[in-house]
C-alpha cells in the first residue's frame, strides 16, 4: 500500500482484490447490502477485535514504519540527491522525537520514531 518499499505486492492482483469481488460481485448476487461490516477487509476488522495485535493493518504499519521510512529515505536520496538534509528527516537513523512530541501526537506514537531525549 506504500510506495517504494520493494513489496511485490505492486504486480499482485493485492489485497483488496477479494473484498471488492466480494463487495461488487458475490454480496448482490445474496442481497447483502454494501454497508455490511463483513465488506471489510480482515485486515481492517482484526482492528476491532485487537487494535495492538499484528493482523491488524494499523499496527502492523506502525511496526515497520522504520522499514517504510528506510525507503523513502534510500528512494530520497536517490532521486533528489541535492535534498540531503530534507532526506535527513524521513531516515530511522535521525530521531524525530522531540519534532513529534511538539506537534502534539501521543508518546506512545512518538516513540516509534526515535529515542526519548
Amino acid at each position: 500500500m506504500l510506495p517504494f518499499t520493494g513489496y511485490e505486492e505492486f504486480v499482485s492482483l493485492g489485497p483488496l482484490t477479494a473484498p471488492l469481488l466480494r463487495l461488487q460481485a458475490y454480496n448482490p448476487l445474496f442481497g447483502i447490502p454494501a454497508t455490511d461490516p463483513r465488506n471489510l477487509p480482515p485486515a481492517v476488522t482484526a482492528c476491532a477485535a485487537d487494535p495492538a495485535g499484528r493482523a491488524c493493518l494499523v499496527s502492523h504499519l506502525i511496526a515497520q514504519v522504520d522499514y517504510v521510512q528506510r525507503a523513502y529515505a534510500r528512494t530520497c536520496r536517490e532521486m533528489l540527491p541535492q535534498a540531503g538534509a530534507f532526506c535527513e528527516t524521513i531516515d530511522p537513523q535521525t530521531p524525530i522525537y522531540a519534532p513529534c512530541i511538539s506537534s502534539g501526537l501521543p508518546q506512545a506514537v512518538c516513540d516509534i520514531f526515535g529515542a526519548a531525549q
